[in-house]
């Protein structure tokens, strides 16, 4: 489909190893012939070294006279009631997702060396375990090693296999290029994968631990936009506390949830994620009822340091 290379595989935050599990097991229940069940959490196509690049041309779907207005596509967002503070005016996932993509795009690019850094702290908590502490540190042209570090665990180094601040700047920088590449990344999938699932959850995944260029970013709230079924929670909180409104997909593989993208309803900006139970659910190590969270994490710093272990 194009020439560029895919993502590498890298280390999946607490919950989304759970998620993968689950994914997987509902394959074998609707596949169970031998060799018929695909992991939920895909691999990348990308080789260890390399990874996304691509160019595209698009603007994001913004609104007509560039006021905040309503959609009627139902493939572009669900029409809601209006959340409080800031988002007061955002009634859509789309506009919700548009206005993301402005604060990033209007973010001064960050002058990175190659021998720094890329440093995120959050709070992860999954089902049947306390709320833990997590950093990492990944070196920004991946050509040195990096550190995981979680609370209650040994340190684990990462290697330049993971993903880097150098590789995500060769991403697309245009929506619908994005949104072109975040398929293209499925290309070896079973037809029976939703690909529009796979490219919600890879947004996710690349905005969540990382420092993302501005103009990236950007292009990956707009692709974000595009994704069919994608619908706003106008009154969300984050696991630690901070009060915002999400953007939420059911998922197709694991239909009694729904995963859904937390923002500052003022400022807009990226707080974590977490996947919401649709109904009561029991599992062998816990309950959920329905409202409540399976598994969650909330960002609370991005920097850029020089040394692997070392805190802003």
């Amino acid at each position: 489909m194009n020439d560029t290379p895919s993502l590498p595989e890298r280390d999946l935050p607490p919950g989304r190893q759970r998620q993968l599990k689950e994914h997987l097991m509902h394959e074998i229940r609707q596949h169970p012939e031998p060799g018929g069940a695909a992991s939920g959490r895909r691999k990348w196509l990308l080789p260890a070294v390399g990874v996304p690049a691509l160019a595209g041309a698009l603007a994001f779907a913004l609104f007509s006279g560039g006021a905040v207005g309503g959609t009627d596509a139902p493939e572009r967002g669900v029409r809601t009631e209006a959340a409080p503070g800031g988002a007061s005016s955002v009634v859509s996932a789309v506009q919700l997702l548009d206005q993301a993509a402005l604060v990033a795009a209007a973010e001064a690019p960050v002058e990175i060396r190659d021998d720094q850094y890329v440093y995120v702290s959050s709070l992860t908590q999954q089902l049947g375990e306390l709320t833990r502490d997590r950093e990492v540190w990944k070196a920004v042209d991946g050509n040195r090693v990096g550190l995981l570090r979680r609370e209650g665990e040994e340190d684990v180094p990462l290697d330049e296999s993971d993903l880097t601040y150098r590789r995500l700047q060769t991403l697309p920088t245009d929506a619908e290029a994005m949104l072109e590449w975040l398929y293209g990344q499925q290309e070896h999938m079973d037809e029976e994968r939703d690909t529009h699932q796979d490219a919600y959850v890879l947004v996710a995944d690349l905005l969540l631990e990382s420092l993302v260029p501005p103009d990236v970013a950007a292009a990956l709230y707009g692709a974000a936009a595009l994704i069919p079924g994608v619908t706003v929670v106008p009154d969300a909180q984050d696991l630690a506390g901070r009060q915002g409104i999400a953007v939420s997909r059911v998922s197709s593989y694991n239909p009694d949830r729904s995963e859904e993208l937390i923002f500052d309803e003022e400022s807009f900006e990226l707080l974590g994620e977490r996947s919401v139970a649709l109904t009561d659910l029991d599992f062998e190590d816990g309950s959920v009822a329905e409202g409540e969270a399976l598994h969650a994490s909330a960002v609370l710093e991005r920097a850029v340091v020089d040394e692997a272990g070392t805190r802003p």
